[in-house]
């Protein structure tokens, strides 16, 4: 079950149970002068029941807000002996600064000090989080803030528990069910546990560690599943290191490989493995092992610190910017593409500066293409692969997160990088029987996604390919410039184009690492919204005029979960999977 690169709400819930500022996340409620009523709520509230949710109308603005004061203003209600009292049809309601609200029947303790409880159909929001609850204490001195029989909503994630307490480090739910099923609607998949804790990630900004305790999975209210305990991650983007133990399985259908399940795996941290299994009914099975170790991690040239926060509130402050991504909810570059293999072009991509890596792999039986030829399959024994690259030109690090204009910014500054690589193996060709030595020297250069316009990244590349191979006097080699544009419309829609043109001499004695053209045009397009997508890619062979390859992706988005429905030419094959937005499992 694979995410996105959205941030989790989860994260955002300490932010919203214990008031702090400067929120850089999407859709702000409208901002409350001191003195005057909160905005009316739509006619439709979110939800049923004692319960029911009523988002407040958004404003949105591309600037950071100032950082919020300890000042509070009640706005109605009566405030009598550090009590405030509601009526059924007026109930209390604090608002903290335009960005933090509170609405209760009653609400008594030290307001100024955020040491409070509230009670009677409490409903909290602020820029991230609508929360409704029997009961919330804050406990302003202590950083603490609990929640009784509450439920916590920020699209696309739901969270409902007896008992969730929040602090700027931990946040800890209790008999809790998680979805992304908005409130009112039945979820046809969820997670419900014991106990969940989340970390926000002390290295990668906007990435949330979870953890549950008697984790049971429910598929349409069937239970499929039951784990004594589940890691997970929220938040962050492509390139960030996943979570203790990404398991991504799926199934399928193949005139090759007959009924299939197939599974991948990723490790990291002290275990950088990644894995890859297919077992079909047909064939033998296929089996990749891969690890990587980076050997010299290349520095970034810092940008201008951030003016240092307000105490006492700078705590909670870095938690919730650790919370957000680097761009705000919905924003076009974070772009949720189903396709299973990963667009040439990813933002987030490349604002390093470089390094020296290693990887080890041995593969056996592993699908494979070449001069046209897709009946191929072949063996690393094995292969290792030593790579790196250096900037040319000083590099910055990214901007703070949510500054979706300074961002962009910094991708229309173009970085220029020069690569190369080693790589020797074994490998063993079948049906064609060919086994060999095969030695790969590869030199190139390629640029960080180049911003051309608001929404419009460009990629070009240069690499020259070097094979020697130790049964043939015979050298395979050739020069490669790739030219990848892609254009973001929306979070679900974009549309892609990469040249691709070689210059080849000599002659290689096995089929797997030859090109199948020596050009040729890939096409990818992906439509849809937040309810329903279809993607498709297209391998299109210039010097022959006709179809190399093509895929298709189909994925509806029901209540709680995503299926994925893919159809791959070359394999003839049909592949299932799902996801759940924003959380790898």
């Amino acid at each position: 079950m694979t995410g996105s690169k959205t941030r989790s709400a989860l994260v955002a819930f300490s932010l919203a149970m214990l008031p702090a500022g400067q929120a850089l996340a999407e859709d702000p409620p409208a901002v409350t002068q001191p003195g005057t009523s909160l905005p009316p709520s739509p006619a439709n509230p979110i939800g049923s029941g004692p319960k029911a949710i009523s988002p407040e109308p958004n404003a949105t603005s591309d600037t950071p807000l100032p950082v919020l004061s300890l000042d509070f203003e009640h706005i109605s209600g009566s405030l009598d002996g550090g009590v405030l009292e509601g009526t059924p049809d007026k109930p209390v309601r604090l608002n903290y600064g335009g960005e933090f609200f509170v609405q209760a029947g009653r609400i008594e303790g030290d307001l100024s000090h955020h040491n409070y409880s509230a009670t009677g159909s409490v409903k909290a929001y602020d820029k991230i989080a609508i929360i409704a609850a029997d009961k919330l204490i804050f406990d302003g001195p202590a950083k603490k803030s609990v929640g009784e029989n509450i439920l916590l909503y920020q699209r696309p994630y739901r969270v409902q528990a007896s008992r969730i307490e929040a602090t700027p480090l931990r946040i800890v739910a209790t008999d809790g069910h998680l979805t992304t099923a908005p409130p009112g609607v039945s979820p046809d998949f969820e997670m419900r546990t014991s106990k969940i804790t989340l970390t926000p990630d002390a290295h990668i900004p906007g990435v949330t560690r979870g953890s549950a305790e008697n984790a049971s999975f429910y598929l349409f209210h069937n239970r499929i599943l039951t784990l004594p305990r589940v890691r997970f991650r929220s938040g962050g983007q492509s390139g960030d290191a996943g979570p203790e133990s990404k398991l991504t399985p799926s199934f399928g259908l193949s005139g090759r490989y007959g009924v299939f399940s197939e599974v991948r795996y990723q490790g990291v941290g002290r275990y950088p493995i990644e894995g890859y299994a297919l077992l079909p009914t047909k064939q033998s099975p296929q089996v990749r092992v891969t690890t990587h170790q980076t050997l010299i991690a290349g520095h970034v040239q810092p940008a201008p610190p951030r003016p240092p926060r307000r105490d006492p509130l700078a705590a909670l402050h870095q938690f919730e910017q650790n919370a957000s991504p680097p761009l705000p909810y919905g924003d076009p570059l974070l772009f949720h593409d189903f396709l299973p293999e990963g667009a040439s072009i990813h933002p987030f991509d490349s604002p390093w500066g470089g390094g020296l890596f290693l990887s080890e792999e041995l593969a056996a039986h592993l699908s494979a293409s070449g001069r046209r030829r897709d009946d191929l399959y072949v063996s690393r024994l094995p292969e290792l692969r030593l790579d790196g690259s250096i900037p040319l030109v000083p590099v910055r690090s990214a901007p703070p997160p949510g500054d979706p204009v300074a961002f962009r910014q910094f991708l229309r500054r173009p970085v220029f990088y020069a690569s190369a690589g080693l790589t020797t193996g074994e490998y063993h060709e079948q049906p064609t029987d060919i086994h060999g030595r095969r030695d790969r020297v590869q030199v190139g250069l390629y640029t960080r996604p180049w911003m051309l316009g608001k929404d419009t990244l460009f990629l070009p590349s240069i690499q020259n390919t070097y094979n020697h191979y130790d049964k043939s006097k015979s050298l395979y080699q050739y020069t490669q410039t790739n030219l990848a544009i892609v254009h973001y419309f929306t979070d679900r829609t974009a549309l892609s184009f990469e040249y691709r043109t070689s210059k080849v001499t000599g002659d290689s004695p096995f089929n797997f690492d030859a090109l199948d053209t020596s050009r040729e045009l890939i096409t990818r397009a992906q439509l849809g919204n937040h309810n329903f997508a279809v993607s498709g890619l297209v391998r299109y062979d210039l010097e022959r005029n006709d179809v190399l390859d093509y895929r298709v992706t189909v994925a509806p988005t029901l209540h709680g979960f995503i299926p994925t429905f893919t159809y791959n030419f070359r394999d003839r094959s049909l592949n299932v999977n799902f996801e759940v937005e924003g959380i790898t499992f």
